[in-house]
């Protein structure tokens, strides 16, 4: 059983969850892990979904920044050629989900994530068409999301 389930479950025996309890670790889990909006997060908690969404962006959660973190943390940044990106067959869950979250983005958000990886990874300064980035992008994560 996931952590919203739990929660889920938690509220119907009555247990009254408290919006002061909710810490980042769990927030983050919600959001990013399980995929649950900020509406589903308000409604355990009693409150609206803008409070969640001005909790997460006040730690720091937002997709691209998210996505710039995970890159960070499993990356050495170097875009793979498209053949080598043809021989991976299954991806990890973690990969399976950043990919989703990548093609959520909207403009702004794709524009913020390209700044922010050709920042700290010089193979992205040169990938300026925004569907070779998003390629990029998706060639790197399937790299690293076969790599468990």
């Amino acid at each position: 059983m996931n952590a919203y389930d739990k929660l889920v479950q938690q509220k119907r025996h009555g247990e009254k969850l408290d919006i002061k309890q909710l810490t980042y670790e769990i927030l983050h889990h919600l959001w990013w892990d399980e995929d649950c909006s900020d509406g589903d997060i308000a409604k355990l908690f009693g409150v609206t979904k803008k409070k969640i969404t001005n909790l997460r962006f006040k730690w720091g959660m937002k997709v691209p920044e998210t996505i710039v973190s995970e890159f960070e943390t499993r990356s050495d940044g170097c875009i793979p050629a498209v053949e080598e990106n043809e021989k991976v067959s299954v991806l990890s869950k973690e990969a399976t989900v950043l990919l989703r979250k990548l093609n959520g983005l909207n403009d702004v958000e794709l524009e913020s994530l390209r700044l922010a990886l050709a920042r700290r990874f010089p193979a992205f300064v040169e990938v300026k068409q925004e569907t070779d980035f998003i390629q990029s992008v998706e060639r790197v994560i399937r790299k690293f999301g076969n790599q468990k």
